[in-house]
């Protein structure tokens, strides 16, 4: 049973749930408001970089005398958003929390976003930090994660660096994560009673100014059409109270058939990206811990 805390979080969410009439400047404070009244975690230090030519920032474990971070390996975070919203503002103390239990620096990247920058701005940045980064670190394992948004631009970033033989990440976990922009998931309807995030309307505003014109089905747009066949071992996290549920577990069963390592994590109770908002309520702080154990296990 979800906690008191979390009960409270979610009626808070759902008060200020977004519109798509509202404009994206709006959206974009918001989301980022929240990002700031979450707390970071202790002993982590933030550093803005460029990472190939992407603004981006070190979020960073700095470790204690009793024990000292782990220098071998990094995590990329790509952040949800619908491509339209949402950055290191929004993202900053899940990367934190992130860092602190993985022992390892965490890079958010400032990706463009839609409707300024439309497909495939988004990927061609995710790419060039992907580039970047692992050339800082060679030989080093180097994991992505990704939530909603995020999470299917991680899987089309893995899907592209197939494609062109660069590295593979070492680990890909996807939180809550959209892969299917045609919007035609029945859970989009059949949880919009439960969901305090998302909801049709909003999803379909994004899909349509991030495609800006280009086809929903594109496998780098909705990489649930994609051959995942070949790519590394995948987590998948979806909350049984989210619109997207069905996009996840459609997500979980091609990623299986195609011969990948799934590991499905499904909760039952808790919401869309429900680990991003650590500090809020245990249950997210409990989500990143499992997060970082997996991408570093």
């Amino acid at each position: 049973m979800p906690s008191p805390e979390y009960r409270t979080f979610v009626d808070s969410l759902a008060a200020a749930r977004l519109d798509p009439g509202q404009p994206v400047e709006e959206q974009r404070a918001g989301y980022d408001l929240l990002g700031t009244l979450l707390p970071l975690a202790e002993n982590v230090a933030v550093t803005s970089v460029d990472a190939g030519g992407v603004p981006a920032e070190w979020v960073s474990p700095t470790g204690t005398d009793a024990q000292p971070p782990d220098s071998t390996g990094a995590i990329l975070l790509l952040h949800g958003g619908g491509y339209c919203i949402g950055g290191p503002n929004s993202h900053r103390p899940f990367a934190s929390h992130l860092a602190a239990a993985a022992g390892r620096p965490v890079l958010v990247i400032d990706y463009r976003r839609a409707p300024e920058h439309p497909y495939p701005a988004a990927l061609e940045d995710a790419t060039a930090a992907w580039q970047w980064l692992t050339a800082q670190r060679p030989g080093e394992p180097v994991a992505v994660v990704g939530d909603s948004a995020g999470g299917g631009l991680a899987l089309a970033l893995s899907v592209s660096v197939r494609a062109s033989g660069d590295e593979l990440p070492e680990r890909v976990a996807v939180v809550s994560p959209w892969v299917d922009l045609t919007c035609d998931a029945a859970s989009i309807d059949a949880r919009a009673d439960v969901d305090p995030v998302l909801h049709r309307a909003l999803i379909e505003s994004w899909s349509a100014t991030y495609r800006a014109g280009q086809p929903a089905t594109d496998p780098l747009i909705s990489p649930l059409f994609a051959d995942l066949a070949g790519l590394g071992p995948l987590l998948v996290a979806v909350g049984g109270n989210e619109v997207l549920y069905d996009d996840g577990i459609r997500l979980i069963e091609q990623a299986t058939a195609a011969g990948v390592d799934v590991t499905a994590w499904v909760e039952d109770d808790l919401c869309h990206t429900w680990p991003v908002f650590v500090g809020a309520f245990p249950e997210a702080l409990a989500g990143a811990g499992r997060l970082a154990t997996w991408l570093t296990s």
